[in-house]
């Protein structure tokens, strides 16, 4: 029983919450009506706007393929006009080629240099062979090496 009387109260709070949640709630104050906007109509022609998502293709693709490697420092055409065959499109850093042709130049001069020194001693050899002051051995040596000049 001791256990009877003590939750008795604790039943009763509970059934009074409930009871008191279930009744009728009080009707709310009347809203107001929405505000509405109005406006009188007027026949007037409007444009049709056709809007659509599509992909644009020209009638000739080209491929461009580089024949040079180097860093472009300019397009000279505006994408989508007519480029004839021979026209300049664009303009490639001359830097490295200019270095590339400046090497070669070197490696030119030295040969040409090398040329003549050998023709000379060549020349040298044949005039010192006739006179007798080198032996056949020496002359072949100095003349062996040379190729005749194209």
């Amino acid at each position: 029983m001791n256990i009877l009387s003590k939750a008795l109260p604790l039943i009763a709070a509970v059934l009074l919450t409930i009871a008191s949640s279930c009744s009728r709630k009080a009707e709310q104050a009347a809203l107001p009506p929405p505000e509405v906007l109005v406006t009188t109509v007027t026949p007037r022609d409007v444009p049709v706007v056709h809007e659509g998502v599509a992909t644009l293709e020209g009638f000739i693709t080209a491929n461009i393929n580089a024949q040079v490697q180097g860093y472009i420092i300019s397009r000279d055409y505006k994408e989508g006009s007519v480029v004839k065959k021979g026209d300049l499109l664009f303009q490639i850093d001359p830097r490295a080629f200019q270095a590339t042709l400046d090497q070669a130049k070197g490696q030119l001069a030295v040969a040409q240099s090398n040329r003549t020194k050998a023709d000379a001693d060549v020349k040298r050899a044949l005039k010192l062979f006739q006179e007798k002051v080198i032996s056949d051995q020496e002359r072949d040596s100095h003349t062996s090496g040379l190729q005749p000049k194209f």
